[in-house]
């Protein structure tokens, strides 16, 4: 389970700092490899290999969405009720949450490997293959990243880092074009111009 202090402003505008779990259980990882044809791990490397910020951000919200939830006061269970879960989708500590791992390859990259612990993989690739033992390794996935204000996947950016779509709304191509945090940007103007 991952404990994850969020830093954000609310809707009344006050500074917020609230702590939030997220974790995967046997079951909702075998569930996910399920849906994902068998082939979550697999899919998950090609998201890396591709470098492609559209798709990692694709994984990140279902990652965050898939492995939201509450713990119990004792401590010994995790509720993710799907109401909660869409609650904090539209929330700003969501929005604060997403930038932080759209801007950082190393805090993507811890916040999956806290998600797909070794364990987790290995019990459930087991169980869905009805096997005794089955051999996994795995290794720190680095999501693509980049500096918002210095892009090199837009050749047309003006020297002083202010990207032509700065004040304006982003044509196809260019959302094409952009990096992971490029794109969360953009998310983020569109959802809090003020912020």
């Amino acid at each position: 389970m991952i404990v994850k202090s969020i830093t954000f402003k609310d809707f009344r505008d006050q500074k917020v700092t609230e702590e939030f779990y997220f974790h995967l259980s046997v079951r909702r990882f075998r569930k996910w490899n399920k849906d994902r044809g068998g082939d979550l791990m697999k899919y998950l490397k090609e998201v890396d290999a591709k470098q492609d910020s559209l798709e990692a951000l694709d994984f990140i919200e279902e990652l965050i969405a898939r492995s939201f939830g509450t713990r119990s006061e004792d401590g010994r269970h995790f509720d993710q009720d799907e109401a909660a879960t869409e609650e904090f989708l539209e929330s700003p500590a969501y929005d604060a949450l997403l930038a932080e791992l759209g801007s950082s390859k190393e805090a993507a990259g811890e916040f999956v490997s806290g998600i797909f612990t070794s364990e987790l993989i290995r019990q459930g690739l087991d169980m869905a293959a009805g096997q005794e033992q089955v051999t996994v390794t795995t290794e720190t996935v680095e999501l693509p990243a980049a500096d918002v204000r210095n892009d090199k996947a837009d050749p047309e950016a003006p020297q002083e880092g202010k990207l032509p779509w700065a004040d304006r709304e982003p044509t196809p191509e260019e959302l094409r074009k952009m990096s992971q945090a490029q794109l969360i940007e953009v998310y983020r103007r569109k959802v809090h111009p003020d912020y």
